[in-house]
């Protein structure tokens, strides 16, 4: 089956990134506990980069990962991390079980 995948890689303002991170996991559990097709989201942490953060979502399908981001839960994240997050950059994957 064909799911839905995205990474996020987030530059994060250095003064800030132990509060983003504690706020994050919340968000992750939140995320895996109360939406279905959310699938996997994990929190990758780059080796010698201190403000940088990937996160890899897997989807159902690409309709579950535009429900995401309608979720209050998510609006509420967004919400608190917004001077916190300097730039961010999302890219959607296909991911197939082959």
């Amino acid at each position: 089956m064909i799911k839905f995948a995205i990474t996020a890689e987030l530059e994060i303002n250095p003064d800030q990134k132990s509060a983003f991170l504690h706020r994050l996991i919340r968000h992750r559990t939140s995320c895996l506990e109360t939406e279905e097709g959310c699938l996997r989201f994990d929190i990758l942490l780059p080796k010698g980069v201190d403000n940088r953060v990937v996160l890899y979502e897997v989807y159902e399908t690409e309709s579950a990962f535009d429900t995401h981001r309608v979720t209050p839960h998510f609006l509420a994240f967004r919400k608190d991390v917004e001077g916190m997050v300097v730039s961010r950059n999302i890219t959607e994957f296909t991911l197939d079980d082959l």
